[in-house]
C-alpha cells in the first residue's frame, strides 16, 4: 500500500498511527476464522506493520538490473587495471630511452618535481584522449545497450539513459584523472631517479633496466594475466548459463506460435459482452488461412506476471504453517493443445464448459504430487479461498514455465475463461501451419472487424519472447565475454612487450649461448620458460579470486555452481594458451638470433 505523509507528519508517527488499526484487522480476522490453531494465531499476532520510504518507487527494472550492472561494472574496473599496468610498462619503456635527456634536464637545474610533473602531464594527455574516445564509443553503442532492454527510457517525461548526461560525463573525467596518476606516477618517479654522471657518460650498464625493474614488470603480467583469468572465467559462467537457459524445456512447444493482447475493458466490454467478444475474436482467427489452433489465457506466460490464490481441497487437511496459495490462470477452449502441453489425465477445457454449466478446475503435475500423492485427483473438488470446493477437476497436464525462464515448476491450478463473470486483459496464442509472422495483418484487421475500438499490443512470436525473457541473461553474457576477451588481449599484449623488452635486453647474453654452441630449441625453452612461469604464477592467484567472487555473482547462474569445474578449465585452458601464444614470437626471434649480431649488438 502506498500513503502520502501530512504536512509535520514524520514516517514513526504515521507507523505509530497505523499500528492499533493493523492490529485490530488481525484480531478481526482471526475471529471469523473458525479452526485456527494456537501457533497459527500466534504467527498472526506476530505479524508486523512495516513503514518505510518509498524514495523513487518501487521498480522492477531496478531490482532486475542492479546486480548485473554492479557486476558489468565490476568487469570493466578490472579491465581498466590490466589497461593501465601495460601503460604503466611502455612508460616504463620509454622513460628507460629518455634517461640521458632526463640527466641533462636534472645537470641543467630542473628540479624532480618539474620533471614528475611534466611526465604526469604526457600520462593525462593520454588518459584523457582515451576518456574522450571511450565517451564517443559509448554514445555510439548506446543502441545496443538499449536493445537488450526495450522500453526503458522510452514512455512520457522519462530520460534518455542511454545519452551521457553531466554526472557521467564528470565520472569519466574523474577516471581519466585516476587514471593518469596510476599508470603514471611510478614511471615518472623511477625516470627521474637516474644515475647523472653514468648516464650523461652513455655507459651502456645505465641504460638498462635493472633486475629489479624487470622482476616488476613480470609482476605487473602475472597480476593481469589472473585478473584476465578472472574475467574469463566470470565470462564462461554467464555463457554457459544463457546456454542452459535457452535450451530449458518451457513445458510448450514455441515453434510456429504467435502471441497478442488484447483487453476488452479498455473498450467498455464489461461481463457478458467482454467474454462474447473475446470469444468472437478466437473463433474468427481460427478461421483465418494458415491458423491450426488458437486459445488464450489470462495470465501470459514469461511475462514476469503472476495470478496467486488460496486454495480450500475436498477431503485435504492443511498442515500447520503449510501455504496453499498457488498460482492459477483462466484458459480459453483447447489451451494446452494449442500451446503442446501434454494432457496427463482426464481432458482439458472445450466448449462445454461455459458459464451455467458445472464448474470445473484443471490442475498441473506440481499439483497434483504436492496434494494428491498417491490419490487420482480426478473428480476431486477445489475451492477459492474459503469458499465450499465448487469446482471438479477434470484433467491433470504437464507443467509449463509461466513467470520467467528461470523459475522452477510450481503447482497450478486452471479454470475456463468461459465460466469467468467479468474477464479483463486476455493473452491469445495462434498455432500457425508454417511462420506466424505474417497473420499478424490479418490477426489485427479480424480484430479491428469485430471491434474497432479496441487495441491490440504485444504482439510477437513465442520465440521472441523467450528472447526478450532472457535479455538481462543474454546482454551479461555477450558483455562479460567481450570484457573477458579484451582484458585476455590487453593481458597477452602486456605479456608480449615484457618479453620482447627482454629478449631485446638479453640480446648479448643469447648471443653468447648460441656462439657457445647453445640450440635454437634451447633458446626457445628458455624464453618460453619463463612465460610458463607467469603464466602458472598468474593461474596460481586467478584461479582462487575467482571461485571466491564468483560467489557474488550466483544469482545471475543457472545450472551452474560458482566453483564449476568445467568452466574454471576451460578459462583456464584459454588463459594458458594465450600466455604461450604471446609468448611464443619474441620466443621464437630469440631463438633466430644470429649469433655474430647479437655478439655486436649495444
Amino acid at each position: 500500500m502506498f500513503a502520502r505523509l501530512k504536512p509535520g507528519i514524520t514516517r514513526d508517527q504515521a507507523q505509530n498511527s497505523l499500528e492499533p488499526l493493523f492490529a485490530r484487522i488481525i484480531n478481526e480476522d482471526i475471529d471469523t476464522s473458525p479452526g485456527l490453531t494456537a501457533s497459527t494465531i500466534q504467527r498472526l499476532r506476530s505479524k508486523k506493520l512495516l513503514v518505510k520510504p518509498v524514495n523513487q518507487g518501487r521498480s522492477f527494472i531496478r531490482s532486475r538490473l542492479s546486480t548485473p550492472l554492479i557486476v558489468l561494472m565490476g568487469m570493466v574496473g578490472l579491465v581498466l587495471l590490466i589497461a593501465c599496468a601495460n601503460l604503466a610498462n611502455l612508460l616504463i619503456a620509454r622513460a628507460a630511452s629518455r634517461q640521458r635527456e632526463i640527466a641533462i634536464r636534472l645537470s641543467l637545474g630542473a628540479s624532480r618535481g618539474d620533471l614528475i610533473g611534466q611526465l604526469l602531464t604526457e600520462s593525462a594527455v593520454l588518459a584523457f584522449g582515451g576518456g574522450a574516445l571511450g565517451v564517443l564509443v559509448a554514445m555510439w553503442a548506446s543502441g545496443l545497450l538499449a536493445s537488450f532492454t526495450p522500453g526503458l527510457g522510452t514512455g512520457p517525461g522519462q530520460p534518455d539513459w542511454t545519452t551521457p548526461d553531466a554526472r557521467i560525463l564528470a565520472f569519466n573525467f574523474g577516471v581519466s584523472l585516476l587514471t593518469a596518476v596510476l599508470f603514471g606516477l611510478i614511471p615518472a618517479w623511477k625516470a627521474t631517479k637516474p644515475a647523472v654522471a653514468s648516464t650523461l657518460k652513455d655507459q651502456a650498464g645505465s641504460l638498462a633496466s635493472s633486475i629489479g625493474d624487470v622482476r616488476l614488470r613480470k609482476g605487473r603480467v602475472i597480476a593481469q594475466i589472473a585478473l584476465s583469468l578472472l574475467l574469463l572465467f566470470g565470462a564462461t559462467l554467464f555463457a554457459r548459463s544463457l546456454q542452459n537457459l535457452k535450451t530449458l524445456d518451457p513445458g510448450f512447444s514455441t515453434a510456429n506460435l504467435l502471441t497478442f493482447m488484447v483487453d476488452p475493458t479498455l473498450s467498455g466490454y464489461q461481463k457478458d459482452k467482454a467474454r462474447t467478444v473475446l470469444d468472437q475474436i478466437r473463433r474468427s482467427v481460427a478461421g483465418l488461412s494458415g491458423v491450426q489452433a488458437v486459445s488464450l489465457t489470462d495470465n501470459a506466460l514469461l511475462s514476469g506476471n503472476v495470478n496467486q490464490a488460496s486454495v480450500n481441497i475436498e477431503g485435504y487437511q492443511r498442515r500447520e504453517g503449510e501455504n496453499m496459495s498457488p498460482q492459477f490462470s483462466t484458459l480459453g477452449p483447447n489451451f494446452f493443445q494449442t500451446m503442446g502441453t501434454k494432457i496427463l489425465m482426464g481432458r482439458e477445457f472445450d466448449e462445454r464448459d461455459a458459464l451455467g454449466a458445472p464448474k470445473v478446475a484443471v490442475i498441473n503435475s506440481s499439483f497434483a504430487k504436492k496434494w494428491f500423492a498417491n490419490e487420482n485427483p480426478l473428480g476431486r473438488r477445489l475451492g477459492i479461498g474459503r469458499r465450499d470446493p465448487e469446482h471438479t477437476i477434470i484433467g491433470v497436464v504437464a507443467d509449463q514455465r509461466h513467470r520467467g525462464m528461470r523459475e522452477d515448476m510450481e503447482p497450478m491450478y486452471f479454470f475456463p475463461y468461459l465460466q469467468n463473470e467479468n474477464p479483463g486483459s486476455f493473452a491469445f496464442y495462434v498455432r500457425a501451419v508454417g511462420n506466424p509472422a505474417p497473420l499478424s495483418n490479418a490477426i489485427r484487421r479480424e480484430v479491428s472487424r469485430i471491434s474497432g475500438t479496441m487495441p491490440v499490443f504485444e504482439m510477437r512470436t513465442m520465440e521472441a519472447q523467450v528472447d526478450q525473457v532472457l535479455n538481462i541473461e543474454r546482454a551479461i553474457a555477450m558483455m562479460s565475454g567481450f570484457f573477458g576477451l579484451l582484458a585476455s588481449v590487453l593481458a597477452a599484449v602486456g605479456l608480449y612487450g615484457v618479453m620482447a623488452y627482454t629478449v631485446t635486453r638479453r640480446t648479448r647474453e643469447i648471443g653468447i649461448r648460441m656462439a657457445l654452441g647453445a640450440e635454437s630449441g634451447a633458446v626457445l625453452w628458455m624464453v618460453l620458460r619463463e612465460v610458463i612461469v607467469m603464466a602458472a604464477a598468474g593461474t596460481l592467484v586467478g584461479v582462487p579470486a575467482a571461485l571466491l567472487l564468483s560467489r557474488l555473482v550466483q544469482s545471475q547462474l543457472y545450472g551452474l555452481t560458482p566453483a564449476d569445474p568445467l568452466t574454471m578449465g576451460i578459462a583456464v585452458s584459454a588463459m594458458v594458451g594465450i600466455a604461450l601464444t604471446a609468448g611464443f614470437l619474441p620466443a621464437s626471434r630469440a631463438a633466430g638470433l644470429n649469433p655474430i649480431r647479437a655478439l655486436r649488438y649495444e
